[in-house]
């Protein structure tokens, strides 16, 4: 095995910036304009935190092609974390924001 290959991600996943990048813009398309920063976690590297008309959200960059971003309220993602693990499932769902509309109706609860 050479050098390169070693720097190379594994068939199937991504590397980091371009993991940052997918949801990024996925994020930027439900929110339905340019953000001006998505700030990543130095801790959780695919964690990126956004202010959208003054609410923080939470995007969850996925490492692979399989899954498509999640993002979420800090406010949710405060209660998915702390929630027992029999619950993060159904919250995970529940409270993912995968429209504007439902980013709209997140905003304003």
């Amino acid at each position: 095995m050479n050098a390169t290959a070693l720097l190379e991600a594994p068939v199937g996943r991504r590397v980091d910036d371009a993991c940052r990048a997918e949801a990024t813009h996925f994020l930027t398309g439900i929110v339905g304009h340019h953000l001006d920063l998505v700030r990543w976690d130095p801790t959780h590297q695919l964690q990126g935190h956004a202010i959208v008309d003054g609410h923080e959200l939470i995007v969850i960059a996925p490492r692979d092609v399989a899954h498509e971003p999640a993002v979420f309220t800090a406010e949710d993602w405060d209660e998915i974390q702390h929630s027992p693990s029999e619950d993060r499932v159904t919250l995970l769902r529940s409270r993912r924001i995968t429209s504007h509309r439902r980013l709209l109706d997140a905003l304003a609860a």
